[in-house]
């Protein structure tokens, strides 16, 4: 069973076979998901990587912020 990803992950994958090792390619990610991060700002947005954010207790009031639990 293949795993729908979102359209920004789909977009980085068709990079991946450009990487020789897995390692590799999860810095890659990484690198293009904080430049994702810092352009959000010229949109008024903000992400808060935050591995607490993945419990209920955490509920953002403000729409312009979206919290991603990472772990």
């Amino acid at each position: 069973m293949k795993k729908e990803y979102g359209d920004l992950m789909a977009h980085l994958l068709r990079y991946k076979g450009r990487y020789s090792s897995e390692q590799e390619f999860h810095a890659f990610v990484a690198d293009s998901v904080h430049a994702f991060v810092r352009d959000l700002r010229d949109f008024d947005s903000s992400i808060s990587f935050n591995p607490e954010a993945i419990t209920p207790e955490h509920v953002i009031k403000d729409q312009k912020h979206l919290k991603i639990g990472c772990e």
